[in-house]
């Protein structure tokens, strides 16, 4: 194969053994790399690797090139997660454990390789599932319900007394692709309307008390 060496783990004069004469698995002389062919390998959950299939497409970027993206293809989906080889005692304790993840391996092909990709070097990797253009989309705190419907809170303005008034009017919406970030509007939303978030419903913001010191800071 052609390829380049990234790694020799012996130096000259050293000796090795043979694989072929013993019954040992020889000694490792070099790593040889085919860079024509680059893989990003990542961990997709549990909750996420069912929607994952081989041949989708994926976008790839690195820190060391600011900018760039790189596209690619789903080549290989693991039928098991990355534990699933544990020994009994270690499932067992890690069972008990409430942060844990089940993560599935995944290998992602790109399309053509670049100078800049080097192997060992570290990415973000995202596989599109399906993608839709030019829709209309709101972020996901504004969105109430789940399923193909859900409802918004129209805000609209007018003018009482001299003082702009807000009105605060819940609306009934088709919903399509959702994101972690955004929730694509099929129908019940035109481009251009307000809409309001819904109150923040997380853990509790720790309040700090600031104190006048020496410096008066």
């Amino acid at each position: 194969m052609t390829g380049m060496i990234t790694k020799r783990y012996v130096e000259q004069g050293e000796l090795v053994t043979s694989a072929i004469g013993s019954f040992s698995q020889g000694t490792a002389i070099y790593q040889l790399a085919d860079l024509a062919t680059m893989l990003v390998k990542i961990n997709v959950n549990e909750v996420d690797i069912d929607k994952v299939r081989i041949s989708m497409p994926a976008e790839v970027s690195i820190d060391a090139a600011k900018g760039a993206l790189f596209k690619g293809h789903v080549r290989k989906v693991s039928p098991s997660s990355q534990d699933s080889g544990a020994t009994s005692a270690t499932t067992a304790a890690s069972s008990t454990n409430a942060q844990t993840v089940i993560r599935f391996p995944v290998e992602v092909q790109l399309d053509v390789t670049d100078r800049r990709l080097k192997p060992g070097m570290s990415s973000r990797c995202s596989v599109i599932c399906s993608r839709h253009r030019d829709v209309v989309r709101v972020p996901t705190n504004c969105i109430t319900g789940t399923g193909s419907r859900a409802t918004v809170k129209i805000v609209t303005s007018s003018m009482k007394d001299g003082k702009p008034v807000e009105t605060i009017e819940n609306r009934e919406v088709s919903v399509g692709l959702r994101g972690d970030d955004f929730v694509e509007i099929t129908s019940g939303l035109k481009e251009g309307e307000k809409v309001r978030p819904n109150p923040y419903s997380g853990p509790p913001i720790p309040s700090v008390n600031f104190k006048d010191g020496p410096d008066g800071g």
